[in-house]
């Protein structure tokens, strides 16, 4: 783990990615060659202070062909004798650790293996000044197995801890150490550690588990104002792990510590990275469905969509000259708030919403499309959507339809309103972005168009758009996913991450559009020529998803 010592600062927060040689436009692409110093820039980066002392970082390895280890160490200086991760074939590892920033603000990877190994760093803080970590006795303070914290093992799920003032965790500690173990897994999945904020999921894996293999990490975690942590187990609806958590140390302000930036997770501007995924892990946007039953009516609805025709993504890097897709943009909370007036002014959220005067709009200034305008407010996490969206001279805007999500807690429309999309659904959630795809892993549903929809709903759709009741096609809101079976490996990187999150999350039909149209967000680092691949994957490759109650019109 490293060690700071008493004086220096220690901010924590949630994790940010800071290197994975897996994909394009990084410092180091491409998987790191054994014995060789390997350098990666850190302060300025991800919001790391330019005078940091040191970063605390969780360390991943995936790709690993060869036994070996990984060491990490400051920049600039020689090659520790001692390992950082140890590894061998076939299993991706991860370990937390502090690592000392070299004078020019860099840190040093070395591995020692036979072949080359990929890398991924996520910075969880940084070490500046005006703080303590003080180690201590180990503490038990969850053991799932005999009932201790907890009285039943972990399965896809988040649950808050409450650490600060409890055992050695005195009242002004900031952050905690933890060894955090998954004992007796059931299947595949990892757990996941961060500080307790409004229940946002964090994005990285402190511990990774295969089937019946216990396995141990140590982290530093920061606690949430309210002194919790949040642990999330992601892994399939049935699969099942005891957790035990060992407190071993924690972090204390021996001096006031400059609060980050007022919202630690949100960058701002035209597709900032939103660090989170929006909703409740139990949301339908966030529930896995590679185990859900197959609806009795799929070959039929599959075919009325149309089973040769192939996906499309409607999204990507270059078309007419530039990135295409919706557009969102992320604010902070000092945003003027504008009126907003709406053609289907009774089934809108009122005003006045916080849209930038500049703000993005699908298709362009000069669309006649949808041009929906998705802004997130930084402050509230609150997400507001428009549908067909007009600014005017006065600065207000006016828009066919309007509506305002809670990215929190989750917000159901009324029965039979609709929203910014025809289904009543929020757009945001469902979208391709770019970083989550460079990142290796999208957890969420995604959104896509059929060309003829019934006139129904199914939820989470609160809203139809046709006239036609024929039971042969498919209602608002009808789930769709990518067939087990179907083969991804021989796709690129990109194309890849998108196929395998259609496999556990699927496709919410949101819209009426082209059939098989997949929604993604405008991002000039997208490479076409990966997502065109998608292009030959056809519809008869998806199953529908068994759909609850069918509200009619």
């Amino acid at each position: 783990m490293g060690y700071t010592m008493p004086g220096s600062g220690v901010v924590t927060r949630m994790s940010r990615r800071l290197l994975d040689t897996r994909t394009a436009g990084g410092q180091l692409v491409g998987a790191i060659a054994p014995r060789r110093v390997h350098t990666v820039d850190v302060a300025g980066r991800v919001g790391v202070p330019e005078d940091a002392a040191a970063v605390l970082l969780n360390v991943a390895v995936t790709g690993v062909s060869s036994v070996g280890h990984l060491r990490v160490f400051a920049g600039g200086t020689p090659v520790p004798g001692t390992s950082t991760l140890n590894y061998a074939p076939g299993r991706d590892k991860a370990n937390a650790s502090v690592v000392r920033l070299g004078t020019d603000g860099s840190i040093a990877l070395w591995s020692d293996t036979g072949t080359p190994v990929h890398v991924v760093l996520d910075v969880v803080g940084w070490v500046a000044g005006g703080a303590a970590v003080v180690s201590t006795t180990p503490t038990r303070v969850v053991d799932t197995r005999i009932g201790l914290g907890w009285d039943r093992p972990f399965g896809p799920e988040s649950r808050a801890l409450t650490l600060r003032g409890v055992g050695p965790v005195p009242a002004d500690a900031t952050a905690v150490v933890v060894n955090l173990a998954a004992v007796g897994p059931t299947d595949v999945g990892n757990l996941r550690l961060g500080p307790w904020l409004a229940g946002a999921v964090p994005r990285t894996s402190s511990v990774n588990f295969i089937v019946g293999r216990d396995v141990a990490n140590q982290a530093v975690v920061g606690l949430g104002p309210d002194g919790r942590i949040v642990v999330h187990g992601d892994m399939f609806p049935a699969t099942r792990a005891h957790v035990v958590i060992d407190v071993v140390g924690y972090v204390h302000a021996a001096e006031p510590v400059p609060e980050p930036d007022p919202d630690p997770v949100y960058a701002t501007g035209p597709m900032a990275d939103l660090g989170f995924r929006p909703f409740p892990a139990d949301d339908p946007w966030n529930t896995r469905v590679d185990g859900a039953d197959v609806d009795p009516g799929s070959a039929v609805l599959i075919a009325s969509i149309g089973a040769s025709d192939r996906l499309h993504m409607d999204f990507g890097a270059d078309w007419d000259g530039g990135p295409f897709g919706i557009p969102y943009v992320v604010v902070g909370p000092d945003q003027p708030r504008v009126a907003v007036t709406f053609d289907y002014d009774d089934e809108s959220d009122p005003g006045p919403y916080p849209v930038p005067p500049d703000a993005p709009i699908e298709g362009g200034a000069a669309s006649g499309g949808d041009r929906h305008v998705l802004v997130v407010d930084a402050g509230t996490r609150t997400l507001y959507e428009l549908y067909a969206a007009y600014p005017q001279p006065d600065g207000s805007w006016h828009a066919g339809s309007g509506a305002v999500f809670d990215l929190v807690n989750g917000t159901t429309r009324p029965a039979g309103w609709t929203s910014a999309d025809a289904a009543g659904l929020p757009i945001l959630p469902g979208l391709v972005r770019y970083e989550e795809v460079a990142a290796g892993r999208i957890d969420h549903a995604l959104r896509f168009t059929v060309a003829q929809t019934r006139r129904a709903y199914v939820a989470p759709a609160r809203h139809f758009a046709s006239s036609n009741p024929s039971d042969s096609l498919p209602p608002m809101g009808m789930q769709v996913r990518l067939r087990a079976g179907f083969d991804i490996s021989g796709f690129p990187y990109q194309a890849r991450v998108i196929l395998q999150a259609m496999k556990d999350y699927g496709l919410i039909l949101a819209d009426n559009g082209s059939d098989w149209y997949v929604s993604g967000t405008p991002d000039a680092r997208w490479d076409d020529d990966q997502l065109n691949t998608l292009k030959t994957v056809p519809g008869s490759e998806f199953e529908v998803v068994e759909m609850g109650d069918v509200t009619t019109g």
